[in-house]
């Protein structure tokens, strides 16, 4: 077993080695570059008094252990990307290792335990979580689930305190770097219940010892996050369009099936992947859209195949599995911030892999199967693609202008990834190609943060290519969105001198330096 895992840990390194050259993307510049907790280890126990977000722009994310990471990481490469890309690469790779011996302790066979190992390791659709510095949240969360699940099994064989405490503590890391981890005492619950030891005695017992183990971290983790944030569940502070905020539960179902059948497709066929499915490359649906009616037939053959592999527990439980640790993103009980998220896949598809990995070496690769080197054959070379396009995937996050210049191809209608790539391309000094992914983004989302965003940017876009009547304009709409922000005032100011007119020029600049506000 441990050639096995050695053998997946490598492949996984390899896979991902290309991403070591990458810089920093998207998030990684507010949640590491901006945030000074992250700056000194000193500021360690600042990061367990507040939110994910510097300034709580996020009400309910509490991750300290992840934050801790990040601040780690530039204690040691301070603003040297390498190092934090060469902390993705070795989470992934380990947790990669670990679906070996998990899918054993769980019985599959050698052969699939390997296969689900390699299908793991080698998924396009986990470049997001392991390419992206701060996808690491998923990366933690998904080590301290699977290593939990490993104490437990071994727990439940030997009884010894040390494998109880060894989950308390995988468990108790999980939740403080991801909220999804929540969910693991459900898991093992249904994973005891299908090996039918909730009918011994000393097998109860211990499974109640781990569920007082796990409720005493979970416990710990609400206390913090309530006196950090405020707030037990995640929330935004403001509402943006495009979230299942306030809609009944029968318009969450329908849009939770269109988002399904989105995910159940980039897991089949990975491409096309964007970092981004923000308003309006989702739209909620209104009604039994072709794409919600697809999410519903694909439910309802999820449904019969969990049905059939109540005969195999330990497939049914990695299907709970991958279901429970989807739930709580899914906005069918609450709303969460989010409609849909590649890494929200990560930790489902572990369980994913492992009932593969089973299929396979139980089916078409037994030994006597018919067309058994055909079906080898096959797998090659899907592992083969996903290789490939795992590897040409993570060259995509290599910085903002290629990964959101990837993003809009991929996601055309997210107002969110017109806006910033137009504001790459703008950094990059290509301002005319910025001016119509900016127009874009206005046209998709003219209101709320995304369009004063967009027609900031647009108008000092408009004012570097000399059209001062248009710069004027956008600046204006901006100044329409939200009237207190100092940086549109002061940007007013700029166009209105440029444009020969003095007095209004100094008036825009006088209304700036009173409100001496953040930018945009």
């Amino acid at each position: 077993m441990k050639g096995a895992s050695g053998l997946v840990f490598a492949l996984a390194f390899v896979l991902y080695a290309n991403s070591l050259r990458n810089g920093f993307a998207f998030d990684d510049v507010p949640v590491i570059l901006r945030d000074t907790r992250v700056h000194a280890l000193r500021s360690v126990p600042g990061i367990w008094t507040g939110a994910y977000w510097a300034g709580d722009r996020l009400g309910g994310y509490f991750r300290p252990v992840t934050t801790t990471s990040y601040a780690l990481d530039y204690a040691l490469h301070g603003e040297r990307p390498a190092g934090y890309h060469l902390v993705n690469v070795l989470l992934h790779a380990l947790i990669s290792a670990l679906v070996v011996p998990l899918a054993r302790r769980l019985g599959v066979p050698p052969a699939g335990a390997l296969l689900a190992g390699i299908l793991f390791a080698a998924h396009p659709i986990h470049t997001e979580a392991a390419a992206w510095i701060t996808g690491r949240s998923d990366l933690l969360a998904a080590l301290s689930f699977v290593a939990a699940a490993l104490f437990w099994l071994r727990y439940r064989e030997t009884g010894r305190t040390r494998d109880l405490a060894g989950l308390g503590a995988a468990y108790g890391l999980g939740i403080f770097c991801k909220e999804h981890a929540v969910v693991l005492p459900a898991v093992l619950v249904v994973i005891e219940a299908g090996a039918t030891r909730l009918r011994d005695p000393a097998g109860r017992r211990r499974l109640l010892s781990a569920l007082l183990v796990c409720g005493a971290a979970l416990f710990l983790n609400l206390a913090l996050r309530l006196e950090a944030t405020g707030w037990l569940l995640d929330r935004p502070r403001h509402l943006v369009p495009g979230l299942l905020y306030g809609e009944p539960p029968g318009v969450r179902l329908i849009t939770f099936l269109k988002v399904f059948d989105r995910a159940v497709r980039l897991l089949i066929l990975p491409i096309r992947l964007s970092p981004d499915y923000s308003f309006n490359q989702i739209p909620i649906p209104t009604g039994i859209e072709p794409r919600v009616l697809a999410g519903a037939l694909i439910a309802l053959a999820c449904a019969f195949l969990t049905f059939r592999a109540w005969s195999v527990p330990r497939r049914f439980a990695m299907i709970f599995w991958a279901a429970a640790t989807y739930f709580p993103v899914s906005n069918l009980l609450v709303p969460v911030p989010l409609l849909f998220a590649e890494r929200t896949l990560y930790l489902p598809s572990v369980a994913l892999a492992v009932i593969a990995g089973d299929w396979l070496a139980a089916g078409p690769l037994a030994r006597g199967a018919p067309r058994r080197g055909t079906t080898g054959a096959l797998i090659l070379a899907i592992v083969s693609l996903w290789g490939t396009l795992t590897i040409r995937r993570n060259a995509e996050w290599r910085d903002d202008l290629t990964l959101f210049g990837a993003a809009v191809r991929a996601s055309p209608a997210s107002a969110l990834m017109r806006s910033n790539y137009g504001n790459a391309l703008l950094l990059a000094g290509k301002t005319k190609a910025a001016v119509p992914e900016l127009q874009a983004a206005q046209r998709i989302l003219p209101e709320g943060e995304s369009g004063l965003k967009a027609s900031f940017h647009l108008s000092i876009a408009y004012e570097q290519l000399g059209l001062l009547p248009q710069a004027d304009a956008a600046i204006r709409q901006a100044i329409a969105i939200d009237p207190r922000r100092a940086e549109v005032w002061r940007q007013l100011g700029k166009v209105l001198a440029l444009e020969g007119k003095p007095d209004a020029a100094r008036r825009a600049s006088e209304r700036a330096l009173a409100l001496s506000g953040p930018g945009p």
